[in-house]
């Protein structure tokens, strides 16, 4: 059974009912043309303007809490401490694998931020920073990529 199809701002929106599965599905079909581009362009602002009033205000706070917590930390043990620890309930010196295993992944909690740092990647704190980070993965990957095409062309002319 086929539901009604309707036509908003230049974009057809059908939505259609299999019969086989019984769940509704929306297929969202765009007109030719570019008439509708300022319509999205406008959309697309309200959204970069809602993520930086809303969404990365809070996001900024809870990243700056948990560097104040993480710098904060202070250790149960000293370095020399944990290492003859650790080397005590190694297996090869007769302990069990699963605790040492335990001991060695309690490091950071064990450890003061001094003797054990955490390493922090910096995010972005803006969408243009977000946006610049994605492009230069892009560029990075890109490059990866053709440089892996050309290992294998020059492999095979070698072969």
């Amino acid at each position: 059974m086929s539901l009604p199809v309707v036509q908003r701002k230049s974009c057809l929106i059908a939505t259609f009912r299999r019969r086989s599965r019984g769940h509704c599905r929306l297929r969202f079909g765009v007109n030719k043309g570019l008439s509708h581009l300022p319509y999205l362009q406008k959309i697309g602002r309200d959204i970069n303007r809602r993520i930086e009033e809303m969404v990365l205000p809070a996001y900024n706070k809870s990243q700056d809490h948990a560097r104040a917590v993480i710098k904060a930390r202070k250790g149960v043990f000293d370095q020399k401490t944990y290492r003859r620890m650790l080397a005590r309930l190694h297996p090869d010196a007769g302990s069990d694998a699963d605790l040492f295993d335990a001991f060695k992944k309690a490091e950071k909690v064990l450890l003061s931020e001094k003797e054990s740092p955490t390493n922090i990647p910096t995010l972005p704190k803006t969408v243009e920073e977000l946006r610049e980070h994605v492009r230069k993965v892009d560029a990075e990957r890109k490059a990866k990529r053709a440089a892996a095409r050309e290992a294998a062309k020059t492999k095979e002319a070698a072969s």
